[in-house]
């Protein structure tokens, strides 16, 4: 039986890794470097809560794409991230289950769960936005 956190990060991170915006490629991390290029991605490890029962194993899990990007001041907007976490989620849900690899696992449903995008956090120079995505998969052993 696959590792189930391992498959899921690696299908996500594999999907991640073809977003582009405004010609290149973004930038996908599971922790960002201090000197990163915004816009980046970070990709959160997956959280699974198994809800079975006696003859049925469920995992239900979820896995937070965030999305990052700076800008001179407050006052600028948020079109990059949310232009990215477009790309993201079209990505994400229609292919993602053609990229997990889980053998001994029989369905794997994706769904969109939540979007927030969080106030600017400012520094000196700028304002950083965060937009954080949250896909759901129901997967059945």
């Amino acid at each position: 039986m696959t590792d189930l956190s391992s498959a899921l990060y690696t299908a996500f991170y594999s999907a991640l890794n073809t977003i582009s915006y405004g010609g290149s490629t973004i930038g996908c991390y599971s922790f960002a470097p201090n000197d990163a290029e915004m816009p980046y991605i970070v990709l959160d490890n997956p959280i699974y809560i198994e809800n079975g029962t006696k003859d049925r194993a469920l995992f239900d899990t979820t896995i937070n794409v965030k999305i990052y990007d700076a800008s001179d001041s407050r006052e600028a907007t948020t079109n990059a991230i949310d232009a990215i976490g477009n790309s993201v989620i079209n990505t994400i849900l229609t292919t993602i289950t053609e990229r997990i690899s889980l053998s001994g696992y029989a369905t794997v449903d994706v769904k969109l769960d939540n979007v927030v995008i969080l106030s600017p956090e400012m520094t000196e120079t700028q304002a950083i936005w965060i937009k954080i995505i949250r896909f759901r998969l129901i997967i059945e052993e």
